[in-house]
């Protein structure tokens, strides 16, 4: 296993774990999982427009059916 994996694999326990913790003492409302939701679109959209630009597209030559 490679360091990047390792590292990717810790911050996805790390990221569970953290939800857990906090979603725990909010006992499930709908405005804190919207809340979350929002948070984690605003944190991982400068993620996908920076992978997207560096990554070219290989899907421009397949046929769809």
């Amino acid at each position: 296993m490679t360091l990047d994996v390792l590292a990717l694999v810790l911050a996805a326990a790390v990221a569970h774990a953290s939800w857990n913790l906090f979603a725990k003492p909010a006992q499930g409302g709908a405005g804190f999982v919207w809340l979350c939701a929002v948070a984690g679109t605003v944190l991982y959209v400068p993620v996908l427009v920076s992978r997207s630009r560096s990554i070219p597209a290989r899907w421009a030559g397949r046929r769809w059916r």
